[in-house]
């Protein structure tokens, strides 16, 4: 999305810049300028991860059928074990139960 985002931005204010009555010397090249939408999406495509992990904390979900071994009881005993960890560096808790769950 945020590639998606970034190449609209630049195709737009690429067509804002083109669309000027200025004199041809202060107008972007047109072969050049039309690579800038493709840059904008490559890099954000590759490198949005790492942006936003140095913007602000990663978001962490812990789901306990996929991250607790529900098949071996000893690897299950020791997930349930290694809960207190990850609770204690969470912040909020959401809980989702259901009957059917059980």
């Amino acid at each position: 999305l945020a590639a998606c985002m970034a190449t609209m931005f630049c195709s737009v204010l690429l067509g804002l810049v083109r669309g000027t009555r200025r004199p041809e010397s202060l107008r972007p090249q047109r072969h050049l300028s039309s690579l800038l939408p493709y840059v904008a999406y490559l890099f954000f495509f590759l490198f949005w991860q790492t942006l936003r992990t140095a913007a602000r904390r990663p978001v962490v979900v812990f789901h306990d059928r996929l991250c607790i071994a529900q098949n071996d009881p000893a690897l299950k005993q020791q997930g349930i074990l290694g809960l207190s960890a990850f609770l204690d560096r969470s912040e909020h808790m959401i809980i989702l139960w259901s009957r059917r769950y059980f």
